[in-house]
């Protein structure tokens, strides 16, 4: 069988950080309660499953928690093209647009698909990819993705500033 040492400190800090990424784009885009909740609880259950996902020892069971986690990544994407179509006032989506709610919002899912595919074909899933470069890739993805999402948060903040002085919001 596949055994592993898993270190699951990174998915408690995935469990902390992913859902107050999320959570900022229906608040940036002023969204309502209950899509905030979805984006941040489909996140959460994301993590959570991939947590138990990692920390199973039985393989059946790692796929079928890593398969769950996927479908809730599938409903956070869900949930936060809804957001980009509701700023947008039905103009634009996840898929097409150029407003800042879809670009932040595209490069959050994109930048996330990563860490699937490596959990996947690493040694917690198939066992494919040796576990030295999932873990140089993850570390390097994780922190790109952070930086990158909190440098085009400030960026966006900082524009809607100019904007508000100058009377155009």
């Amino acid at each position: 069988g596949n055994c592993f040492r898993t270190n699951i400190s990174k998915y408690i800090q995935y469990a902390i950080t992913c859902p107050l990424m999320t959570t900022q784009i229906p608040i940036l885009a002023a969204s309502n309660i209950q899509r905030i909740m979805e984006v941040g609880l489909s996140t959460l259950f994301t993590i959570t499953l991939g947590i138990f996902a990692s920390a199973t020892p039985e393989w059946y069971f790692r796929i079928v928690f890593g398969l769950c986690a996927a479908c809730f990544f599938t409903l956070m994407a869900i949930s936060i093209n809804y957001v980009v179509i509701d700023a947008t006032s039905k103009r634009e989506s996840l898929f097409t647009g150029t407003s800042m709610y879809r670009k932040i919002s595209l490069f959050l899912v994109i930048s996330w698909l990563a860490f699937p595919f490596l959990w996947f074909t690493g040694p917690e899933g198939a066992d494919v990819i040796p576990d030295n470069v999932v873990l140089g890739v993850t570390t390097v993805a994780d922190l790109a993705s952070k930086v990158f999402y909190s440098l085009y948060i400030f960026l966006i903040r900082h524009r809607w500033a100019k904007m508000m002085l100058a009377g155009e919001l």
